[in-house]
């Protein structure tokens, strides 16, 4: 007589959401084993979109987890400030620009700009197609450098200012003359890199010249920066 043995068929493990969010067409989710699950691919690469539309700060290391379980906590409205935050610089910025603009009677809408804050070290982003660029360099409370580049500027924004001798004025130079920080010509752009926080407002290029000059000539009386107009130490533009 034979025996049949039956092993049981594994049951699909079922795990119960405990937080949940919608942000778009994308579903995140939080599950009992503290998981995140969001339905789309490349979920990292849709996260870290996520933060920068967001105004929100990650760090490379940052994984999926770690990222998404902060990211649901923000749409509930329950974040840690330990964790993670929404940059009082970009909103003083964005408050900067609508009051000079309101100001004037023709308020510069904030969905026609994007604002990067790159924490030290940092790597530049290139100009995108059809945008103007404002960029402001800034060590520890120290802003050195606030530029200004039109639609076709892109070598201006992503590197003249790291290399001394690739313009006639740019922040390397500015440096190397001031003898205050104790760079050479060989370390200077890596300097900049290391030791500057960088931030970035992308501009449409319709809004138009007169649209950039006035937010660069706004941001140069806010915050006065050491290389550009009477507070230069050394020659700048």
């Amino acid at each position: 007589m034979t025996t049949e043995t039956r092993v049981p068929t594994p049951q699909k493990c079922i795990m119960n959401i405990k937080k949940e969010a919608k942000y778009g067409n994308y579903h995140l989710k939080i599950y009992d084993n503290d998981s995140v699950g969001i339905e789309v691919s490349n979920t990292l690469g849709v996260l870290r979109e996520f933060y920068k539309e967001n105004g929100l700060e990650y760090k490379d290391t940052d994984n999926t987890q770690a990222m998404g379980r902060r990211f649901v906590n923000y749409l509930n409205e329950e974040v840690n400030a330990d964790k993670i935050k929404i940059s009082s610089f970009e909103k003083e910025l964005r408050k900067v620009i609508s009051d000079v603009s309101c100001i004037i009677g023709e308020e510069i809408p904030q969905d026609c700009y994007q604002i990067n804050i790159l924490s030290a070290p940092h790597k530049p982003n290139n100009l995108p197609e059809n945008k103007m660029g404002i960029y402001i360099f800034k060590y520890q409370n120290d802003y050195l450098k606030i530029g200004k580049v039109g639609a076709k500027s892109n070598a201006r924004f992503v590197s003249q200012h790291y290399l001394p001798n690739s313009a006639m004025s740019n922040l390397a130079k500015s440096l190397l003359s001031d003898g205050t920080f104790g760079v050479n010509e060989e370390n200077v752009g890596d300097w900049i890199r290391n030791n500057c926080d960088r931030i970035e407002i992308i501009i449409d290029a319709e809004l138009g010249d007169l649209a950039l000059s006035l937010i660069e000539a706004s941001l140069h009386y806010k915050y006065k920066p050491r290389y550009e107009g009477k507070n230069k130490e050394t020659e700048a533009s």
